[in-house]
């Protein structure tokens, strides 16, 4: 067999996985129960969801493949983003009216890219202030606790990410910075009082954060 024809299989092993193979997991996780969410069968938008994906696999799945294969230069974390965007649009509670299709699927796999680069970064800060705090022969965290602790703080970042500029702003001064309101409402040039509103829209949604799932 020559080196040109293993290439060739590689590439079909990754490319050409069934719909249902990449539907298997996501039917049997928690997560995608319906019956778990909204306690009810599945509904009638939830068929019409499945169907939607099912046909943006058939149609675009192997242009996803060779786009990420491009852009990552990997051909197995491009197989792992495409079968990961599908998933993200089948757990989505509701997909929008889709006019370009894949337009929308190289944005959802660009966020899934920029997530998984955030969540790194995040894990790669976590375990040298581990270290730092323990010392360099501190018992390494398990495997188990990382995951956990990354997601936990990938999750506080990405909130932090979403809020305003000047919100976010606020809240960093004042818990990592020290400085008091009226510094904060100073440096920014609003009152104190928006600064107190700023506090207060981030404890809301990181309540929101904590909470959703409850």
């Amino acid at each position: 067999m020559t080196e040109e024809h293993d290439n060739s299989e590689q590439r079909k092993s990754y490319s050409d996985t069934s719909f249902d193979f990449i539907l298997l997991p996501v039917l049997e996780c928690d997560e995608f129960s319906f019956e778990k969410r909204q306690g009810v069968t599945v509904s009638d938008s939830g068929i019409y969801q499945h169907e939607q994906v099912h046909n943006l696999y058939n149609d675009h799945h192997s242009w996803l493949y060779a786009w990420l294969c491009k852009k990552v230069g990997c051909s197995h974390n491009a197989s792992d983003i495409a079968q990961n965007t599908f998933l993200r649009l089948l757990t989505t509670s509701s997909l929008p009216q889709i006019k370009e299709p894949r337009g929308f699927l190289t944005t959802t796999a660009n966020r899934l890219i920029i997530d998984e680069s955030r969540r790194k970064y995040v894990e790669q800060q976590y375990l040298e202030n581990y270290y730092y705090y323990h010392g360099e022969q501190a018992v390494a965290p398990s495997s188990e606790d990382i995951a956990l602790i990354t997601e936990k703080l990938t999750a506080v970042v990405r909130l932090l990410e979403s809020l305003p500029e000047n919100c976010r702003s606020a809240f960093l001064m004042n818990k990592f910075e020290g400085k008091q309101y009226a510094e904060i409402a100073a440096e920014l040039g609003v009152s104190k009082s928006m600064v107190q509103q700023y506090m207060i829209k981030v404890k809301l949604a990181y309540y929101d954060l904590t909470y959703s799932d409850e």
